[in-house]
């Protein structure tokens, strides 16, 4: 079989889900262990013997042109391709036509986490002489994504999209790796937005073309929201996906730039940036990133959380499952009370006063809800609310208050969100009772 050589990836994303983490940035630029999640991608693409790469532009261009210039670096060579307006999925892939010159390519998405095994992806592609070949992933939740359905030849036979659990029949979903021959890029009208998933594909299974899927061994993750880039996050150190950690390894499970220091307890698994600094008394781990230049102050408790470039968490201050957006800063809580799963500080931000602001049982998180919209700039006074006295919070919506998101959000029994000063979940009705009951965790679970 001939090598596949050739790949497109997809950088134009704006990642709105992913805010306040992409704030400022294109999804593909979004750091993770201390680079863009796309340069883990172009590493990916490079093991796997794939040197010749186009890159699709939309948001904000001249970040990524900026950082991987002609990807020399990283022993490829890129090339860019801007869309002066979105033209779908398939539309920027078929802007990148004279770059591909006839040949069988791969698509791949610059903003996703995963190890699967494009090589031999590739050559099942090439065996079956496949149109299209979608590289498929075994998820244990698949209702957020796609279903592929196949038959004994792995031809593709039905999609379902965003199913119901009583329309899960297979936990194949699809993971927007796709083999590519030159004639599927034919059918793709120029200049004009045109979907993969809503156009091509489906075209291609009624037509009756050579339409396969293939389950990719190894670990895939649609980073689309901050619940998914912690998740991302804790499985490159668990080693569940297998990333370069661009580290030393300090002690087994502990990837650092400095020695640790003394009087510091670090439970692995644990990656620390140069230039981050912890001081005596603070416990980090397991589960914890320090990014470049972050900070973690004295007894503070890090569990389960990312500071990215700039961060800081002030003395006393836990955190448990948050992520601390650049320059933003954790304060011990009111009470002692932590920053619990899912809380997030937004770029330039403090959080205080006893408010963590939001977790996945919420529809504010669910929805990605720019979190930052929630926090008082620094150096600004903190309004705090007694315990069921709403005047102080904003009506009916503060801690303890009778419509208390505790009550309702939660995972394994924790509380939040709580919001600061006079504002209130926009998913809050009048006098600040929730719109929206569906999909909400219940407290009692695992």
């Amino acid at each position: 079989w001939k090598h596949i050589v050739k790949a497109v990836i997809m950088a134009g994303g704006e990642g709105t889900r992913l805010r306040p983490l992409s704030l400022g940035m294109p999804k593909p630029m979004v750091p993770l262990l201390g680079r863009p999640v796309m340069e883990h991608i172009i590493g990916l693409l490079k093991r796997h013997g794939i040197d010749e790469i186009a890159v699709t532009l939309c948001y904000m261009p001249e970040a990524v042109q900026s950082y991987f210039g002609d990807g020399q670096k990283w022993g490829v060579r890129l090339h860019y391709f801007i869309e002066e307006a979105p033209l779908g999925t398939a539309g920027s892939v078929r802007a990148c036509a004279p770059f591909l010159e006839g040949e069988d390519f791969l698509v791949i998405s610059g903003d996703s986490v995963c190890d699967l095994d494009l090589t031999a992806a590739m050559e099942f592609h090439q065996a079956k002489r496949a149109q299209a070949t979608l590289v498929l992933f075994r998820h244990p939740a698949p209702l957020e994504y796609g279903l592929v359905l196949t038959d004994e030849e792995q031809r593709v036979v039905r999609f379902v999209e965003k199913p119901s659990w009583g329309q899960v029949v297979t936990d194949l979903v699809n993971t927007g790796i796709y083999l590519l021959s030159p004639q599927v890029l034919e059918q793709i009208p120029p200049d004009r937005p045109w979907d993969f998933g809503k156009d091509v594909f489906p075209a291609l299974l009624e037509s009756g073309g050579g339409l396969y899927g293939v389950p990719g061994g190894g670990y895939w993750c649609d980073m689309g929201d901050c619940g998914a880039y912690l998740d991302c996050a804790a499985d490159a150190l668990s080693g569940k996906v297998k990333l370069d950690m661009g580290l030393p390894q300090q002690s087994p499970g502990v990837w650092s730039a400095q020695p640790i220091p003394e009087g510091v307890t670090v439970i692995p698994p644990c990656w620390l940036g140069p230039g981050a600094a912890v001081e005596p008394g603070a416990l980090i781990g397991p589960h914890t990133v320090l990014e470049q230049n972050s900070w973690v102050g004295r007894r503070s408790l890090v569990q389960r959380s990312v500071l990215l470039p700039g961060a800081r968490a002030e003395e006393r201050t836990t955190l448990y499952g948050a992520i601390l957006c650049k320059g933003a800063g954790g304060r011990p809580q009111r009470g002692d009370r932590p920053w619990r799963e899912g809380h997030g500080g937004g770029e330039g931000r403090t959080a205080g006063g006893g408010a963590p602001l939001a977790s996945p049982g919420c529809p504010c998180w669910d929805a990605a809800v720019p979190l930052h919209h929630f926090l008082r700039p620094p150096g600004a006074s903190s309004v705090r609310g007694r315990r069921g006295d709403p005047g102080r919070t904003g009506r009916r919506s503060g801690p303890g208050g009778p419509d208390d998101h505790r009550r309702r959000a939660g995972v394994r029994g924790q509380g939040g969100p709580w919001l600061l000063g006079r504002e209130r979940c926009p998913h809050a009705g009048p006098g600040g009772r929730q719109r929206h009951r569906r999909g909400r965790r219940d407290p009692s679970g695992p």
